[in-house]
């Protein structure tokens, strides 16, 4: 990847992204380029690099829509809680409300501090998105 041009390095990842998506072998690969191997596995490595950094911004960015949803929710669970609280005029619904607001609070101000609570919403949000592509193979392969 030293000598040659940026856009000789595309072409030629996009060549080997190609040929994987077509099952070709690497030593098939590898012939077809003329590449050394070990000029053809830092192709692989940069290709990997570049698939995980698109991955982590796909996933960021859903996580990101996915937290602002949950704070919103969260925010109206507390509205209505607190206005139950106030217009209860049973003791224990109006406990049972400022417990509902109280829990909401907490979880906005974990959702807002936390790393690793944000992080469990994180890997939902991937395991989740993982099933549905599962899902969306196996409908393709049955129809």
């Amino acid at each position: 990847m030293g000598n040659i041009s940026k856009d000789q390095v595309t072409k030629i990842l996009d060549s080997i992204r190609d040929y994987r998506k077509r099952d070709i072998s690497d030593s098939q690969i590898m012939h077809d380029l003329a590449l050394s191997r070990a000029s053809y596995y830092r192709y692989l490595r940069k290709i990997h690099t570049e698939e995980q950094e698109a991955w982590r911004q796909v996933t960021t960015t859903r996580v990101e829509t996915e937290l602002f949803k949950m704070k919103a929710s969260l925010e109206k669970t507390f509205r209505i809680a607190d206005e139950l609280a106030d217009n209860a005029i049973d003791e224990e619904v109006k406990l049972m409300a400022c417990d509902k607001k109280d829990d909401a609070r907490m979880s906005i101000i974990q959702l807002l501090t936390d790393p690793d609570y944000i992080t469990k919403i994180e890997v939902n949000v991937v395991k989740n998105q993982k099933e549905s592509a599962k899902m969306d193979i196996q409908s393709k392969e049955t129809s």
